[in-house]
């Protein structure tokens, strides 16, 4: 199962995200906008940014990580069900 089959109509209901899952939904996105921005810069720093820095704080890592765990474990589940 790929996440564009999680998103179709047909499949909306079974597979909803909830909130929790839809939040680290959103924080991989803003994550990878954000490693997107690094990477256009390349090999020169970044332009100043009010909405992203050059490193993450611990405590982003962890949300980061927690993230992606989240999503992980609901992808998990979602393709034990299409079995």
């Amino acid at each position: 199962m790929t996440i564009k089959d999680m998103f179709t109509i047909e499949t909306y209901e079974q597979y909803k995200l909830d909130n929790t899952e839809l939040t680290a939904l959103k924080n991989l996105i803003v994550l990878a906008r954000e490693r997107l921005w690094l990477a256009d810069a390349y090999p020169s720093r970044p332009p100043m940014s009010l909405e992203f820095d050059e490193e993450l704080a611990d405590d982003q890592i962890n949300t980061c990580r927690e993230s992606i765990d989240v999503l992980n474990r609901a992808i998990s589940r979602y393709t034990s069900n299409k079995k």
